[in-house]
């Protein structure tokens, strides 16, 4: 089941599908499943639904939130056919999509154009999507820095990846590193340096010079969520949450476990944290610094693609239940008040790449993939609040 403060809608969700469309060269929405739950009063600030034979409980269920608290969509624009990678600005944003212009690439038995990335006006004065760099290999999972003047991507084939840095202006490239990535590892740490994971269980970072050093030596192929907020490096190893400070060298700190998931906000005073709960059910909650719960904000089979608006004010997250056909949902919590909305988009399978703010914090964008015939097709959604 998935619990959550707010409203629930259905949606047909598949991990598995969403993981293969996202690597693969095909271009590639999602439609609502109409429920057949039936809906019986709880307990007060509490909602059952009822299927044949399983139960839904929907948390401290309440009015939906005012229009001024910024929970509220005020419009949503739907992008067919690419996929929303980050902003370049209020109203310019990287997108990738297959180039026909260069050298098909082979991919699963068969020849596709290379996704490519390109600049997209959203203000409508230009008329045609800038190309930053034809090429006839992938340009795949890309995150533009916090100043906005590079961004780092991801040449992929299948699930692993070389990572790069563009100088948006100059666009001259460097790599990240010798050796390769998980196809979505990594993050901008500040704005010159990624940090990043390697297969071998290294902690990395590489500048936008190309300068690489290795921050952290773990000996295990288990390691993910790996940020930077000031001098304190976060992990996950084993389901294990780690903190190391790099200038003090101190001995690694462990901070929660069992833990799926993590991303702490851009100032580094709060913490989204995904925590097991059982073999099947997973929660997500809000702490502060000190790993002190603030929120619990729902839990399911599934919880991921968390990210904090740039104050910190809100949290964006994608969430699966637990019945059969893994329904799931986009929702976006208010760090200040606990309270969660869920985001009226065709989400078929789920968020297909890391949802985005906008610089300003008013608008994310969020993108989906659905299968058409036999092939997938890639939607991107841009919501204003």
């Amino acid at each position: 089941m998935y619990k959550q403060q707010g409203s629930f809608k259905r949606l047909a969700a598949a991990a598995a599908v969403l993981t293969f469309c996202a690597l693969s060269v095909s271009a590639c929405g999602g439609a609502f499943l109409n429920g057949g739950e039936t809906s019986d009063a709880g307990d007060a600030g509490r909602e059952v639904i009822k299927k044949p034979d399983k139960t839904i409980t929907v948390i401290d269920t309440k009015p939906p939130a005012p229009a001024d608290d910024g929970m509220e969509a005020s419009k949503i624009d739907q992008l067919k056919g690419v996929r929303g990678m980050d902003w370049l600005s209020e109203n310019r944003i990287l997108i990738g999509k297959d180039n026909p212009n260069v050298k098909p690439v082979s991919a699963e038995g068969e020849k596709r154009s290379p996704i490519n990335l390109y600049i997209r006006d959203l203000s409508g004065a230009q008329a045609q999507d800038e190309p930053l760099q034809e090429t006839a290999g992938n340009q795949n999972f890309a995150e533009v820095s916090p100043d906005r003047k590079h961004v780092f991507y991801k040449a992929n084939s299948e699930e692993t990846a070389r990572g790069y840095i563009m100088d948006l202006e100059t666009r001259k490239i460097v790599p990240i590193g010798k050796e390769t990535l998980q196809a979505n590892a990594g993050e901008w740490a500040d704005n010159e340096r990624v940090i990043y994971p390697l297969f071998k269980g290294d902690i990395a970072a590489t500048d936008v010079n190309g300068k690489t050093e290795t921050l952290l030596h773990t000996s295990s192929a288990y390691v993910n969520s790996v940020s930077q907020r000031g001098s304190k490096i976060y992990y996950v190893n084993r389901e294990i949450l780690f903190v190391y400070d790099p200038q003090t060298k101190e001995k690694n700190m462990a901070l929660a476990k069992p833990v799926t998931s993590f991303v702490p906000s851009p100032d580094g005073k709060q913490f989204a944290v995904v925590k097991k709960i059982s073999d099947s059910e997973v929660e997500l909650t809000i702490t502060d610094a000190e790993m002190n719960n603030k929120f619990t904000l729902g839990s399911g089979s599934q919880i991921s693609s968390l990210a904090w608006s740039p104050d910190g004010s809100k949290l964006a997250y994608a969430a699966t239940s637990q019945d059969d056909e893994g329904v799931s949902g986009m929702f976006i919590a208010d760090a200040v008040s606990g309270k969660t909305a869920q985001i009226s988009v065709d989400m078929q399978y789920g968020p297909a790449y890391p949802p985005r703010w906008s610089p300003a914090g008013d608008k994310l964008m969020t993108s989906s993939v659905t299968l058409q015939g036999s092939d997938y097709v890639f939607n991107t959604y841009i919501i204003s609040f």
